[in-house]
């Protein structure tokens, strides 16, 4: 017996469709993040890879689907099959180089990506040194700790000459004021 209705392309679409505007919010998704510096959070060319994988295993699903409507038993096994295949290259495209990454560098020295350009317009990293920013530190940290505190303390001083001339500028606008008003007292009847 084969089970039919008048609304199966109906449903086939709206199936194929949902699954089509996942893969659109897989691209945004991988689009967001490709400018991760971090190597083990940017994942953008494995989304990549998977949105790849996916879309053709959706195409032969569709065609397996149309083509095969009177076969059940051979689109069932096609069905499964595609599923587990799918399952596995997610999982392995996805976890098999993390794992690999972890095996090699255990301590996470290599964490930062470092042929991503560092120097750009952003107001909070123009001042740093490229190792700071990457976390390439090895060997120069008290140095760059001692040069930074050197730089805050530079920052602090500059502050203070400012906080000063507001200051000064005030209690001098403050005692014109006063001056103001005694004159004004005194020219009263």
């Amino acid at each position: 017996y084969i089970c039919s209705n008048k609304y199966s392309v109906a449903w086939l679409g709206i199936s194929f469709a949902y699954k089509g505007f996942l893969q659109v919010i897989a691209v945004v998704m991988a689009f967001h993040i490709r400018r991760v510096k971090i190597k083990a959070l940017n994942d953008s060319k494995t989304i990549a890879a998977i949105i790849y994988f996916n879309s053709i295993i959706l195409v032969i699903l569709a065609v397996t689907e149309f083509a095969l409507q009177h076969y059940h038993d051979v689109y069932a096994a096609l069905f499964g099959l595609a599923l587990l295949i799918e399952a596995s290259l997610f999982l392995g495209v996805l976890f098999i180089p993390k794992m690999v990454s972890l095996y090699t560098d255990p301590n996470g020295e290599n964490l930062f990506d470092k042929s991503t350009p560092t120097t750009s317009n952003n107001k909070d990293t123009h001042n740093f040194p490229p190792q700071c920013i990457t976390g390439d530190l090895k060997g120069e940290y008290p140095e760059n700790v001692a040069g930074l505190k050197a730089r805050i303390k530079d920052l602090e001083s500059q502050l203070a000459v400012k906080n000063t001339v507001i200051n000064i500028g005030k209690e001098q606008s403050d005692s014109s004021v006063d001056e103001i008003n005694i004159i004004e007292d005194n020219e009263l009847p």
